[in-house]
C-alpha cells in the first residue's frame, strides 16, 4: 500500500498534477450571471476578455479576466459571488 501511494505522489509530482487545484478555461458564455454580475459591479466598464473555473481546496473560484482603460483586471469570485480578490496591472505597451 505504501508503494502504491509513493508511485501515485511521484506521478503527481512529474505530471504536474495537483488533487487540491486546477484551472479550467471556460468561455465567457458560461460564465454563471451571479459571477459576471457580481465581476461588473466590482469594476464598472470592465470588459472580460477570458475566464477560468479554478478548484481551491475543494471549492471552485471563478477568474475573470479582462480590461479598462490602460489597465489589466483579474478578479477571483467565488461560487456564490463573493469577490475574493482583485489585482490591477497597468498594461505596458
Amino acid at each position: 500500500m505504501r508503494m502504491l501511494i509513493f508511485i501515485v505522489f511521484l506521478i503527481m509530482l512529474f505530471t504536474g498534477c495537483s488533487l487540491m487545484e486546477r484551472e479550467v478555461d471556460i468561455s465567457i458564455d458560461d460564465v454563471p450571471t451571479n459571477i459576471m454580475d457580481a465581476a461588473m459591479t466590482a469594476v464598472p466598464g470592465l470588459t472580460v476578455e477570458s475566464a477560468e473555473i479554478e478548484t481551491e481546496d475543494s471549492q471552485k473560484v471563478y477568474e475573470i479576466e479582462g480590461v479598462i482603460g490602460d489597465e489589466e483586471v483579474e478578479i477571483d469570485i467565488a461560487e456564490d459571488g463573493t469577490i475574493l480578490e482583485i489585482e490591477r496591472e497597468v498594461k505596458e505597451d
